[in-house]
């Protein structure tokens, strides 16, 4: 047998763990609301073995770099992510401050880069790259080291402005340089393209929102790389419409219980009557962070005052959208420049509203008409009320299939039917209705996918959950009918109706 070679020392190739980071600061008006913000990634000094999973910019030790750059200088090194470090904060006014109230670019832009020193202290790395757009942050260094020597005053003896802040930033420096770290702290271009920068940039901006509402606690975020650049929403299927209207008096919701609706796309004619419009009422045993932290912002800002918003999901669960809420909060929204309400909020300057206060009501009650009925037949429903006449709907939609595990387990499940396939519109069904006569009947109807029950997409992706669909009809008139459709699955339970074209008339 040949003997086994035993690895020498000197073969074993040392891997050099870096930083790279970006830091930024933001402030509105200036001086007014600061802001500070990062973005960055630990590294492995080492060929990557794998993508990122970002479709444009691959790793160097120095910043990112284009794909489209990369192909010209094939002979840059790649390096590996450790983690990915997200954090904002605000500048508290009365600790770097202007004038005892507000805050400057130039404090934000500082705090930026003394956070980026203590992530780079925490982290075990040799060498570290910053980068910021601040001349202030870069030039003056140099003053800083001078002020030190002059026991923190400038020549004319008075005191240089964020001088808490310097101390800090020098201090830490020194720190990093006797450990033995390469720093390098480089500027760069603001919203020239760089793409590090773009993303540090959104990141100050929340942290000058929190400071305009006055939250002064720091959030750092650090993720694994895999699935980083591939950020899920997590949507729940029952959250398949496109509106939710909800109250700002506090109290008039519990968290996981949302009402949503389609209407015209005019949000001004919200409740409009019209044969497409459908409304759902549903409850999550787990709420959605995203939809929790809109409302709260409204709520906060209405401070007291009954009004009826409408937040758009359409927008709130695109991804960078949902990212930004979800990490950092509510409080990162603003009113427009040309809002009509001081209530109506967006994700900084894009031009979508995430929220519009719907004032004046216009025909805003009826859909809190319609949602109060479909929340008291749901109520009646969950507490098994008497009386109410139901149609068992899983088996038109969902068929029943054993399933082997790998430990040889065998499990019941439920999949969609094969004829719903991608596109499918409309479902057939023979319903029980109560006759005005008192006796149970039935009656065919058309069901519209997406308007009287859930979409084709969402009936596929709660096929694990265990779902299971009925139908429920109530009397409107003497001689008409009105239904509309219950759905449970594990940890939610929802109701849906097309409440403008749900009347069927009882024919002897």
């Amino acid at each position: 047998m040949a003997k086994k070679k035993e690895v020498d020392a000197v073969d074993a190739v040392p891997v050099m763990r870096g930083l790279l980071i970006h830091s930024d600061g933001s402030a509105r008006p200036n001086p007014g609301f600061a802001g500070w913000g990062i973005h960055g990634y630990v590294y492995d000094d080492k060929l990557p073995t794998k993508g990122t999973g970002n479709s444009d910019y691959v790793l160097t030790a120095d910043d990112y770099m284009s794909k489209t750059v990369k192909a010209t200088l094939p002979n840059v090194p790649l390096v590996t992510p450790v983690k990915y470090i997200d954090g904002m904060g605000a500048v508290p006014p009365n600790a770097y401050n202007y004038d005892g109230t507000r805050s400057t670019n130039n404090a934000g832009e500082l705090m930026g880069a003394v956070e980026a020193l203590k992530v780079a202290l925490e982290n075990d790395v040799t060498k570290v790259r910053i980068w910021t757009d601040s001349n202030y942050v870069v030039g003056g260094f140099t003053h800083a080291l001078n002020w030190r020597k002059n026991g923190w005053l400038k020549k004319d003896g008075g005191v240089p402005a964020n001088i808490d802040l310097w101390k800090e930033y020098v201090e830490l420096y020194d720190q990093l340089k006797a450990k033995g770290v390469d720093l390098g702290i480089n500027w760069n271009e603001g919203h020239s393209g760089n793409f590090g920068n773009e993303m540090v940039d959104d990141l100050a901006y929340a942290g000058m929102r929190h400071s305009t509402n006055g939250v002064f606690e720091k959030k750092i975020i650090e993720s694994l790389p895999e699935g980083y650049w591939k950020y899920e929403t997590n949507r729940h299927p029952f959250l398949s419409h496109r509106r939710m209207y909800y109250n700002t008096v506090p109290g008039s919701y519990r968290e996981g219980e949302y009402c949503l609706g389609e209407h015209d796309k005019d949000d001004d004619l919200a409740g409009k009557r019209q044969a497409n419009g459908a409304y759902a009422y549903v409850l999550l045993d787990e709420p959605e962070k995203v939809l929790e932290e809109v409302r709260k912002y409204s709520t906060r800002l209405a401070d007291g005052n009954d009004t009826v918003m409408i937040a758009r999901l359409d927008y709130i669960y695109r991804a960078g959208v949902h990212d930004m809420i979800t990490s950092y909060g509510g409080l990162i929204l603003s009113k427009p420049k040309d809002a009509r309400s001081i209530l109506d909020a967006q994700l900084r300057d894009e031009k979508e509203l995430v929220t519009k206060e719907h004032n004046p009501p216009l025909l805003i009650h009826r859909c809190v008409d319609e949602l109060s009925q479909l929340r008291e037949i749901l109520v009646d429903f969950k507490a098994g009320k008497p009386g109410m006449t139901l149609t068992d709907l899983t088996p038109l939609i969902y068929e029943s299939l054993i399933e082997t595990t790998k430990k040889g387990e065998e499990k019941t499940i439920n999949k969609i039917k094969p004829e719903f396939v991608v596109g499918t519109s409309d479902l057939d069904a023979v319903v029980n209705y109560r006759h005005p006569d008192g006796s149970l009947r039935q009656t065919k109807i058309q069901l519209l996918l997406g308007l009287d029950l859930l979409d084709r997409n969402a009936l596929k992706r709660i096929e694990e959950l265990e779902p299971e669909v009925c139908l429920v009809t109530w009397p409107e008139e003497p001689e008409a009918f009105r239904y509309a459709t219950i759905i449970k699955v594990k940890g939610a339970i929802g109701i849906w109706a097309g409440v403008y074209s749900n009347m069927r008339l009882v024919l002897d």
